[in-house]
C-alpha cells in the first residue's frame, strides 16, 4: 500500500513553543491516508449526517488499541476499530472524523463534512479525532503530536475549522476515559482547550470494571445445536472467554487489575446447568432459555389436571382474599423460556444429574451462580433476585422459592442457590485465578441491569430492550405486578432496603427476523433495512407475523407459525422489509397497550436499548403509533453500565442515583409525527387479523 500525500499549507500550528522545538514551526504540511488506502469498508450513507463547516470543537479520543508505527499496523488497526462499531454497534461508519497513528499520518475516518459519533450533542459541532493507542500512562510520540497539530491548522486555513475553535478530551462530553490521563493532561495546557464542559469525574469510571470490549477482545460465545430445538453453551468454554474478556478489558482500560475497585456481572437469565456438589464437574451443557426440549413436557402440564386444579384453587382464593398472588396464579402458565420443564427435562433424562440428585450431590445454577461458583472456587453457591424471578420457580410476592413448584414437579429444594441481594458483598475472585482477590460487588439478570442502566428509577418507568426479542419492562415499584394477560412479575432488584419489581412482556423475536432478513437476501446488512423500508411508501398489503418462536403476550400462543400473508406479483423485497419492520413495532404496541389496561402505564417516554433500536425507522414508527417519546442513549450496552452502576453504588464510587442520572447520554430522542398515529390504525387492524391466520399452526 502507498499513501496519498495531500500538501495543505499552514502558516501557524497554534503549539506553543514551549512545547516543540523551533525546527518543527516551519512545517505546513500533513500526510493523509486516505480510506481507500487504508481499505476502509463502505460507509452506511444513509444513516449519516452531514457536518456543517468550520466545525467549532475537536473532541480528542484515544482508540484504546494497540499502538502502531507502520502504515500496514495502523491501516490494519483503523480496519479492525470499524468493523467492530460498524457491525457489533451498529455505526453506519467508523466512529471518529480522523485518526492520528503513531507513524506520523494522519488516517480518514468519516472526513471533514460528516459528523462522527463520539458524542451526542457534540457530534453535529465537532471533528472528532482519535490517537490510535492507550494513551492513560503514557503519552502519544511526538510525531503523532506533531501531525495532529499540523492537522487542526490545515483544517483552519482550509475552512472546515473555526479559527477560535475549542479543544476539549472526549471524557469530557462522554462516559469515558478517554483520551487517557497522559494525553488529557498534554492537551489541557494547549491554548484552545476548553474547562467549562462536563464538571461530572468521569475518570471515576476507571475504577469499575467495565466489560465492553474493544475491537479484537469482543467475544463471541459459541452456540451448539445438537438437535433440532436444542440450543447449548459448552460450560468450559464459556469459562475461558469469560477470562479472556476480563483479562483484556482490563488490559485495554490502561489499568491493573489491583487498581480495580470491583467486578459486576451481568448475565442472560434462565439459562442453566448442573453441576456435582463435590467435585464440580458439570452434568451437561449449559441449556439456553431459547432451547424448547422440553416443550412436550411444557404442554403436557400445562393441560394436566394438577395444574388446572391449582389454577382453580387459586382462583377461589384470590375471591376471597384478594391477594395478588393468588390472581397470579389462577393464569399461571408454564413457558419454555423459563427454566422449570427444562430442568424438569434434565432431571429425568441425564442418569448421572439423576443419581446426584437422589443423593443430595447435586447443584443447580443459572449462568450468574456457576460463574459465580466458578470465579470464588467452589465457596459460593448464590444467584440474586432479579435472576432468581426469571427462572420460574421462585415467588417473587413471598421472595422465596416457591414450594409449591418444588413439590408439585418433584425438585429438590437442596439443589437450588441462596437466593441474594442484587447488590452485596459476594467475597472476592480466588487470587489464582486472576492473580488478585478482586472484590465481586454486584450480580444482576440482563434485563434488571439494563433498566438500571437507563436510570428507570422511578414507578412507572419504561424501558424497552429490542435485541434477539424485544423485553418491555415496567418499574411497578415496591408492588409486585400479578397479570392476567401473560406479562410476568420479576424483580428488579434488591439493593440495601429498596425492592424494586417489574412487569415485564416480552416478544421473543426482533432481532433474529432482522438477521434472518439478511441471510435470506432481503437486506445485505441490518443497518440498510430502514432504508429499505422509507423507499417504499407502504407494505403493498403484505403482512408479516413475528412468530419463530410463537406469540408471546398478550396473545400466549406458543404455536402460531411465522409468514408473510397478501404476497401479489407487485411486491418487492422493499414491501417485505418494510412489513418485518412494522411488525417489530406492532408487537411492542401490543405489549404496551396490555401494560396500559393492566398495570395503569401512563408514562411520558420510553427508553429503548439493544440492537435493533439503531433503527430509526422502527424507534419513529414505535414513537408514532405510541404517541409518546421515545428516547435511545449514545450506547446501547445498557446491560453492562446497569451492573457497573450499580457495582460502583455499592462500592462508594457514586453516592447516589442522581449522581448516575447525570452520567446519562441521549443519543437521539423520537417525537411523535402527527395524525401517522391515525394513518397507521387500519395498518395494523389488518395485521391484527392476519395473525389469526398462523394461530395454533404448529
Amino acid at each position: 500500500m502507498k499513501a496519498e500525500k495531500k500538501c495543505c499549507s499552514s502558516s501557524t500550528n497554534g503549539l506553543s513553543e514551549s512545547f516543540l522545538p523551533r525546527l518543527y514551526l516551519s512545517r505546513q504540511q500533513f500526510l493523509l491516508v486516505n480510506r481507500s488506502t487504508w481499505e476502509a469498508r463502505p460507509a452506511d450513507h444513509t444513516m449519516e449526517a452531514n457536518l456543517t463547516t468550520p466545525a467549532n470543537h475537536v473532541i480528542v479520543a484515544h482508540t484504546g488499541s494497540a499502538p502502531c508505527v507502520t502504515l500496514s499496523e495502523c491501516s490494519k488497526i483503523t480496519r479492525v476499530i470499524q468493523g467492530f462499531q460498524m457491525d457489533d454497534l451498529g455505526y453506519a461508519d467508523i466512529a471518529y472524523n480522523f485518526l492520528v497513528g503513531g507513524d506520523s499520518q494522519v488516517y480518514e475516518g468519516r472526513g471533514w463534512d460528516t459528523q462522527g459519533a463520539l458524542a451526542a450533542h457534540y457530534n453535529n459541532m465537532s471533528l472528532g479525532v482519535a490517537f490510535i493507542g492507550i494513551f492513560e500512562k503514557t503519552a502519544p510520540l511526538m510525531q503523532q503530536l506533531e501531525e495532529f497539530q499540523t492537522f487542526l491548522n490545515v483544517s483552519v486555513e482550509k475552512g472546515k475549522l473555526s479559527a477560535d475553535y475549542k479543544l476539549i478530551g472526549h471524557r469530557q462530553v462522554s462516559i469515558t476515559d478517554s483520551p487517557g490521563q497522559a494525553l488529557y493532561d498534554i492537551i489541557r495546557t494547549w491554548s484552545h482547550w476548553e474547562d467549562y464542559y462536563m464538571k461530572t469525574c468521569f475518570t471515576q469510571w476507571s475504577r469499575v470494571l467495565r466489560v465492553v470490549m474493544p475491537l479484537t477482545e469482543l467475544a463471541e460465545v459459541e452456540l451448539l445445536y445438537p438437535e433440532t430445538g436444542r440450543e447449548e453453551i459448552d460450560p468450559e468454554k464459556l469459562w475461558t472467554t469469560v477470562l479472556k474478556v476480563i483479562r483484556s478489558a482490563v488490559e485495554n482500560a490502561g489499568v491493573s487489575l489491583n487498581q480495580v475497585t470491583c467486578l459486576g456481572i451481568s448475565t442472560q437469565r434462565s439459562t442453566f446447568t448442573t453441576w456435582h456438589k463435590d467435585t464440580g464437574k458439570t452434568f451437561h451443557n449449559f441449556i439456553t432459555w431459547k432451547d424448547i426440549r422440553a416443550d412436550g413436557l411444557v404442554r403436557y402440564w400445562n393441560n394436566s389436571y394438577k395444574m388446572m386444579s391449582l389454577r382453580t384453587g387459586a382462583r377461589l382464593l384470590y375471591t376471597f382474599t384478594r391477594s395478588k398472588r393468588f390472581l397470579a396464579g389462577s393464569v399461571l402458565r408454564l413457558m419454555n423460556t423459563q427454566v422449570t420443564m427444562r430442568l424438569v427435562w434434565a432431571l429425568q433424562h441425564v442418569e448421572s444429574l439423576k443419581e446426584a440428585a437422589s443423593q443430595g450431590h447435586a447443584m443447580f445454577g443459572t449462568v450468574d451462580t456457576w460463574l459465580l461458583y466458578r470465579l470464588t472456587a467452589g465457596r459460593l453457591h448464590v444467584t440474586d433476585v432479579s435472576n432468581a424471578s426469571a427462572t420460574g420457580m421462585y415467588d417473587p410476592f413471598t421472595m422465596d422459592w416457591g414450594s409449591w413448584a418444588l413439590q408439585l414437579f418433584n425438585i429438590p429444594g437442596d439443589m437450588l442457590p441462596k437466593v441474594c441481594d442484587t447488590a452485596a458483598n459476594f467475597g472476592v475472585v480466588d487470587p489464582r485465578i486472576l492473580g488478585t482477590a478482586l472484590a465481586i460487588r454486584c450480580s444482576m439478570a440482563d434485563q434488571a441491569a439494563s433498566l438500571f442502566g437507563l436510570c428507570c428509577f422511578q414507578e412507572g418507568d419504561v424501558k424497552v430492550t429490542m435485541g434477539t426479542g424485544t423485553f418491555i419492562n415496567l418499574n411497578t415499584g415496591k408492588t409486585p405486578h400479578a397479570s392476567v394477560a401473560g406479562l410476568y412479575p420479576l424483580v428488579g432488584w434488591r439493593y440495601k432496603d429498596e425492592i424494586v419489581y417489574v412487569a415485564e412482556g416480552a416478544s421473543n423475536d426482533t432481532g433474529s427476523l432482522v438477521k434472518w432478513a439478511q441471510q435470506v437476501g432481503f437486506v445485505n446488512t441490518p443497518a440498510e433495512s430502514a432504508e429499505q423500508a422509507l423507499s417504499v411508501k407502504d407494505s403493498d398489503g403484505v403482512f408479516f407475523v413475528p412468530a419463530f418462536n410463537g406469540l408471546q403476550a398478550p396473545i400466549n400462543d406458543y404455536q402460531a407459525a411465522a409468514g408473510f400473508i397478501g404476497l401479489k406479483p407487485t411486491t418487492s423485497k422493499h414491501h417485505m422489509v418494510r412489513a418485518i419492520l412494522e411488525s417489530l413495532a406492532f408487537r411492542v404496541v401490543q405489549l404496551y397497550d396490555t401494560l396500559q389496561q393492566e398495570a395503569g402505564c401512563d408514562c411520558s417516554l420510553i427508553r429503548v436499548d439493544g440492537g435493533v433500536s439503531h433503527n430509526d425507522f422502527v424507534c419513529q414508527l414505535l414513537a408514532d403509533l405510541i404517541e409518546i417519546k421515545v428516547e435511545r442513549p449514545t450506547s446501547t450496552e445498557m446491560s453492562v453500565l446497569g451492573v457497573g452502576f450499580l457495582a460502583g453504588l455499592y462500592s462508594g464510587v457514586w453516592k447516589s442515583k442522581e449522581e448516575l442520572c447525570q452520567l446519562r447520554k441521549v443519543d437521539r430522542v423520537f417525537e411523535p409525527q402527527k395524525n401517522s398515529k391515525q394513518n397507521y390504525e387500519p395498518i395494523m387492524t389488518q395485521w391484527s387479523e392476519a395473525l389469526t391466520r398462523f394461530f395454533n399452526w404448529y
